[in-house]
C-alpha cells in the first residue's frame, strides 16, 4: 500500500506539472522543449528518490530547490517575460542565452546525480558512534544565553532588526553576535526535546520551555528574515515531529506544500494589507502565481545573468569564489577582496540593465559559471554531491550534535543553493560554531576536569 501511495503521488505530480507547462507557454518552442526536458530530468531523479532511496532529507531539499527555482518559477515567469521582454531582475529575455542556461542546469543535475551515486557506493560503510552528552553542558548554554541577553539588552533590537552592515568589520561583528552567540539556545532546545522524549519529567519540560523562550527571543519570528528562520524552526519541528520526515515522500511532500502554498500565502497576506484590513479581492491561484513571478524566485534569472556576465566580462578562475571561502578576512586587510556573487551580478545588472539594487541572489550553479565557466558545471556538482554524502553520514550518526547539524544543513541547503555562496557559507559556519563546536568544547572541558 505504501508503494501504491508513492506511485499515485508521482503520477499526480507528473500530470499536474505537465498541465502547468501547457498553461504557461513561453514565446519560444526551443525554450519549451528545453524546460520540458529539464523537468523530466528532475522528475526521473525524484522517482529514484521516492521509490528507491533510503530516507534522505538532504536529497529531498536539493530536488525541491531545483523543481521550484529552476522549473516551476521560470515556467510561470517566462510566459510573462515573453510579452514584456524582461525577467524580474530586469535582465533582457534572450532566447539563446536562456536555452544555454537550461542546458547547463540539465548537465549540472545529471553530473550531480551520477556523482552522488558513485560517492555513495564508495562510502558504503556507516560509522555510528553513540556519543553521550551531559545535560549540565546544555543547561550551562542556557545560562550563558541569559548573560548574553543582559549584556546586549541595550542594543538587542538593533542586532535583531539589522541583517546586514556596510563593511566587513561590521559583518564580522554581526556573524559573531547574531549567528553564534544568539544561536546558543538552539542546541539546548533540540537537546532537551530529545531528552524529554526519552525521559519525561517536569525538569526536562521546564528546560525545554526556558530554552524555547530564549530561542524565540533571540530568533524572533516576527522580525527575523525567513531564510534565517526556516532552518532553525524546521529543525525544531523535525525533532518534535520526526514522523513528518520519516520517508522521502513525506519529507518532499511536506516541504513542497510549505514552499508552494504556505510560503507564498504568508507573503501574500503580509503584502496585501490596506491599513489594518485585508484586501477583499483575493484570487488564490492568481496571487500564488504572482508570488512566483517576483524577486523571491529570482534564482533562474540571476543564473541566466551569470551566463550573460561570463560572455561579456569573462570568468574569475576561482578568485571570486575565494572571497566566499575566506569571508572572515576584512577588506581592510584583503584590499582586493572580490565581491560576493550576488553583489557582482547585482552591480552588473545595475550597470547594463535597469536593476535598482545590488543585493540579489546568485545560485550555486551561477557561482560555478562566474568562477570557472562551463568547467564549473563539472567541478561544482561533484563538490556538492560529496558534501551531501558527508552530511548524510552525520545524519545517520549516533552523535546527537552531528545529527542536529546535518538536519539544520538539510534545510539551510535551500538558502545555500539559492545563494549567494558567500552569505550561504558564512551563515552556516556561524550557527555551526554555536550548535556544534561550543557544545563539543564544553563537553570536552567537563571530561578533562573530571579526568584530572
Amino acid at each position: 500500500m505504501s508503494r501504491l501511495i508513492k506511485i499515485i503521488f508521482l503520477g499526480l505530480f507528473l500530470v499536474i506539472n505537465l498541465a502547468i507547462k501547457i498553461s504557461f507557454v513561453s514565446s519560444s518552442i526551443w525554450i519549451e522543449l528545453g524546460m520540458l526536458f529539464l523537468f523530466m530530468v528532475i522528475y526521473s531523479i525524484l522517482v529514484f528518490h521516492v521509490l528507491y532511496q533510503h530516507s534522505n532529507l538532504l536529497f529531498s531539499n536539493y530536488l525541491l530547490f531545483n523543481y521550484l527555482f529552476f522549473f516551476l518559477a521560470p515556467t510561470i515567469q517566462m510566459k510573462e517575460v515573453g510579452f514584456k521582454g524582461l525577467f524580474p531582475n530586469t535582465l533582457v529575455f534572450d532566447v539563446d542565452v536562456v536555452l544555454v542556461g537550461i542546458i547547463c542546469i540539465i548537465i549540472f543535475n545529471v553530473i550531480f546525480f551520477v556523482s552522488y551515486i558513485i560517492i555513495t557506493r564508495i562510502n558504503k560503510t556507516k560509522v555510528i558512534s553513540n556519543t553521550k552528552y551531559n545535560s549540565k553542558d546544555f543547561t550551562f548554554l542556557l545560562v550563558l544565553s541569559m548573560i548574553i541577553l543582559v549584556l546586549f539588552k541595550d542594543k538587542y533590537l538593533e542586532f535583531i532588526l539589522q541583517e546586514a552592515f556596510n563593511n566587513d568589520s561590521s559583518l564580522a561583528n554581526l556573524l559573531i553576535i547574531k549567528k553564534v552567540l544568539f544561536m546558543m539556545p538552539f542546541a539546548a532546545t533540540i537537546y532537551f526535546i530529545v531528552i524529554f522524549k526519552e525521559e519525561k519529567g517536569f525538569r526536562n519540560l521546564a528546560l525545554i520551555f526556558v530554552a524555547g523562550i530564549l530561542l524565540v527571543v533571540f530568533k524572533n519570528p516576527l522580525v527575523e528574515k525567513r531564510n534565517a528562520l526556516g532552518p532553525i524552526y524546521l529543525t525544531v519541528l523535525f525533532f518534535l515531529l520526526p514522523g513528518l520526515y520519516r520517508t522521502n515522500l513525506k519529507s518532499f511532500g511536506f516541504m513542497l506544500i510549505s514552499m508552494v502554498i504556505l510560503f507564498p500565502l504568508a507573503t501574500i497576506l503580509t503584502h496585501r494589507r490596506e491599513g489594518d484590513v485585508f484586501s477583499q479581492q483575493f484570487s488564490f491561484q492568481e496571487d500564488i502565481t504572482e508570488v512566483f513571478s517576483t524577486l523571491h524566485y529570482d534564482a533562474f534569472s540571476n543564473f541566466i545573468a551569470s551566463i550573460d556576465y561570463m560572455y561579456n566580462e569573462g570568468i574569475s578562475y576561482g578568485y571570486q569564489f575565494l572571497g566566499g571561502l575566506f569571508f572572515f578576512i576584512p577588506r581592510s586587510i584583503w584590499t582586493n577582496k572580490p565581491l560576493s556573487g550576488g553583489k557582482e551580478i547585482g552591480k552588473y545588472l545595475i550597470d547594463n540593465f535597469s536593476m535598482w539594487f545590488d543585493n540579489v541572489s546568485m545560485p550555486y550553479i551561477g557561482e560555478a559559471i562566474m568562477n570557472f565557466g562551463y568547467l564549473g558545471l563539472l567541478i561544482f556538482p561533484i563538490l556538492l554531491a560529496f558534501f551531501i554524502v558527508y552530511f548524510e553520514k552525520w545524519s545517520d550518526s549516533g552523535d546527537f550534535l552531528k545529527k542536529m547539524v546535518a538536519v539544520y544543513f538539510s534545510f539551510h541547503l535551500l538558502f545555500l543553493l539559492r545563494g549567494d555562496f558567500t552569505n550561504g557559507f558564512a551563515y552556516f559556519i556561524g550557527p555551526m560554531l554555536a550548535m556544534y563546536v561550543i557544545p563539543k568544547a564544553l563537553s570536552a572541558f567537563r571530561r578533562f576536569k573530571i579526568s584530572i
